[in-house]
């Protein structure tokens, strides 16, 4: 009995210690393989993930260079300037399927959503389509045949194209309404105007002023027309196109009268100013009009007849301009045509070519009244130019407010938000 005592303990201690031993190394093994696994498997997620979000920041600028790349190709062939229409779900859902193409195969990685915000390129911005215009016209500065065009030798087309100057006129209160300078330009060139050529003794000293309005004025030089510009094709709705962007109105008979008028209170005033200055012509006007009203009231009609003089002469001004033939800003007495005898008498004559070859032309004059507008003036009338002329030839709908000049793209993938941003300049 003791004996079997005896050997029950020591059974019981020397056998569990040694299975004890063997079971402590079975767990620590278990323990550390499945850290082991753990840490693999959180590397290779780790891994994973910034895998799928490098190449989510690489192809998202990718994607929205591919929304640049669905430029409207009329408004760029047409007045070289790169925009694409749509809104933003429209932007969004391409974006979705490009990265559905890029990850739809791909189960660890997740499109969750999109969001593009266009609202800060709009076309429709003077502050867009200023670097538009300078990349268009520096391409056509540094690209091979793109010359100046030529114009016809010039003679008596002025006055045979305003007999022929189209009668289209706007008068759809909608289309009106939805121009892009509707409500948001003023017009106080006559108020400037005078001051400005005053100062000048040429309408190019204006234009040379500053590169953004060089640039300007090259643009609006090749791609709009004017009354004596020979380039006809059907391509814009209005035949005096920049005569639209002096004056704003809906038809070219309005648009020319405006026009008209604007060059003859310029050139009044600077002919007056030289009447002034000219003591042989204001001795002449002093007599006429003491023979007309002795006395004390001579003084008050010569002023009258000086007036009626620098006004005839600015009629024969704007008939030379409108005949191809320069007419300076600032004149002297050989380049002044109308006499003293003509202006009493109401002689009314076609017009009077003193022989002159210096000075500026209908262009000039033109360009330096497009300038005295200001620069939101001018890019909003462009715009409607823009719009209208693309309304007429390519797109009933088109609208400038709806074309972007770049985007915002946002894109989530695995939780995570990739961004990127691009535009056209």
């Amino acid at each position: 009995m003791d004996c079997l005592t005896e050997r029950m303990k020591k059974r019981g201690t020397e056998g569990p210690r040694l299975g004890n031993r063997r079971g402590s190394a079975s767990i620590f093994l278990m323990i550390f393989f499945t850290i082991m696994v753990g840490m693999v498997m959180t590397f290779v997620y780790q891994a994973r993930e910034k895998a799928v979000g490098a190449a989510a920041d690489c192809l998202c600028p990718l994607w929205a260079s591919s929304v640049l790349g669905k430029y409207d190709r009329d408004l760029y062939d047409r007045f070289g300037l790169f925009a694409f229409q749509g809104d933003e779900a429209d932007v969004e859902q391409m974006v979705l399927d490009l990265a559905d193409y890029s990850f739809g195969e791909k189960r660890y990685a997740d499109v969750d959503g999109c969001s593009a915000g266009l609202s800060a390129y709009s076309l429709g911005d003077p502050d867009n389509l200023e670097p538009q215009l300078r990349s268009c016209v520096l391409a056509e500065l540094l690209t091979p045949g793109t010359e100046e065009i030529a114009l016809p030798p010039t003679g008596s087309r002025g006055e045979l194209l305003i007999d022929q100057v189209s009668d289209r006129e706007i008068l759809n209160g909608g289309i009106i309404k939805g121009l892009p300078s509707y409500g948001r330009t003023n017009d106080s060139l006559l108020d400037r105007a005078a001051s400005f050529f005053r100062d000048l003794s040429s309408a190019g000293e204006l234009i040379r002023e500053g590169t953004d309005a060089w640039i300007a004025g090259r643009y609006i030089d090749r791609r709009f027309h004017h009354l004596l510009d020979a380039r006809r094709e059907d391509d814009s709705f209005f035949l005096c196109e920049q005569e639209y962007l002096i004056c704003g109105k809906m038809s070219d008979t309005e648009n020319l009268k405006g026009t008209r008028s604007r060059i003859l209170a310029v050139r009044e005033a600077l002919n007056l100013a030289y009447l002034n200055t000219d003591e042989e012509k204001r001795d002449a006007a002093l007599a006429a009009a003491e023979l007309l009203t002795p006395g004390p009231a001579a003084a008050l009609t010569m002023e009258g007849i000086l007036a009626a003089w620098a006004l005839a002469e600015s009629y024969n001004d704007y008939k030379l301009l409108i005949h191809g033939k320069p007419v300076p800003m600032i004149k002297d007495a050989s380049c002044w045509a109308i006499d003293l005898d003509a202006v009493t008498e109401n002689r009314e004559e076609g017009y009077i070519d003193t022989g002159c070859r210096r000075g500026d032309s209908y262009e000039d004059y033109l360009a330096a009244l497009i300038y005295l507008l200001g620069e939101n003036n001018k890019y909003l009338r462009m715009m409607d130019l823009i719009q209208i002329d693309m309304r007429y030839c390519y797109n009933g709908d088109f609208l400038v407010k709806e074309c972007w000049t770049g985007l915002d793209l946002s894109v989530t993938v695995n939780g995570k938000a990739h961004e990127a941003r691009d535009s056209y300049e």
